[in-house]
């Protein structure tokens, strides 16, 4: 199996589809133009000596500053997918291919959003043993509940297991 064929790891969500790597790298060059803009404007208040300019500096350093936010976040995410593919590379070495039983034991539905959330659990056999794995995640605030989980939930599933690093991957659906 390829990284490519999975779509979710149980214990850390989903992968970032090719969309959204593209998209975050646009914001991260848009997110540039502002600095730009605050260069543009120190040098023009330097060389022309102009007092409004320096009005302008403080509205463009202020925009440098939510810039900067939301580039950190982009960064954050990019390394954030970057690792989880170096771990799904590795959890690949040794994962067999089974199928296995989803469960919903959870939905979730923060209070600004209109998307659910779940949490579910997974049921497999493997070497005559049933397995039972429930999703977990990084945040303190979901504790396992993720969106990409929901579509998974309450149905048959390929999965990947890797019994030496105990991980299980949920393949994306066969079209």
């Amino acid at each position: 199996m390829k990284i490519q064929d999975v779509d979710v790891s149980l214990s850390n969500g989903g992968l970032a589809t090719k969309k959204i790597i593209s998209a975050l790298y646009f914001c991260i060059i848009i997110l540039f133009l502002p600095l730009l803009g605050t260069i543009s404007f120190i040098i023009a208040t330097i060389v022309l000596g102009e007092s409004w300019l320096i009005e302008a500096i403080i509205a463009f350093c202020i925009l440098d500053l939510v810039s900067i936010l939301v580039l950190s976040l982009c960064l954050w995410l990019l390394i954030r997918n970057k690792k989880l593919k170096q771990e799904i590379t590795l959890w690949l070495e040794d994962a067999v291919e089974l199928k296995a039983y989803s469960k919903r034991i959870g939905t979730l539905t923060p209070s600004l959003f209109i998307i659910k959330y779940a949490i579910i659990q997974v049921d497999f056999i493997f070497n005559d043993v049933k397995y039972s794995r429930i999703s977990t995640g990084w945040s303190r605030n979901f504790k396992g509940y993720r969106y990409a989980f929901a579509k998974y939930a309450d149905r048959e599933i390929n999965i990947l297991y890797s019994p030496k690093y105990d991980q299980v991957l949920i393949l994306k659906d066969k079209k």
